[in-house]
């Protein structure tokens, strides 16, 4: 199997697990407040062991550390100003208030809480 079709395979299967771990809260309304904190938590460890034992392990043995450390700090740099931009901007799409505008613009903001 060529490369294209292992990461199309990957790719697929992945998005079909994120389908499925949503489909729990179909089944309610609103989470109490310590299990919106331990999804949280799952999936920021998830990210973390991600992107820190898989990815930049790889990239290290491919790469080297400093190219890795500035890609590491770069990214943390990035999300870090965009966080501050949408906390700080008076967003509003459509008809939604202020609040819930920043709550949805969060959620393209892939770790900063679709949960909070």
């Amino acid at each position: 199997m060529s490369v294209f079709w292992q990461v199309l395979l990957v790719a697929v299967v992945s998005d079909l697990a994120t389908g499925l771990g949503v489909i729990p809260l179909a089944f309610t309304n609103r989470l109490a407040p310590r299990w919106e904190g331990l999804a949280s938590a799952v999936a920021g460890g998830m990210m973390l062991s991600a992107s820190l034992f898989t990815l930049a392990d790889k990239a290290i043995r491919i790469g080297g550390v400093w190219p890795v450390a500035f890609g590491l700090l770069a990214g943390s740099a990035f999300f870090t100003l965009t966080a501050w931009l949408v906390a700080r901007g008076d967003w509003k799409i459509q008809d939604l208030t202020s609040a819930d505008s920043k709550r949805a613009g969060s959620c393209f903001d892939e770790v900063s809480g679709c949960f909070q």
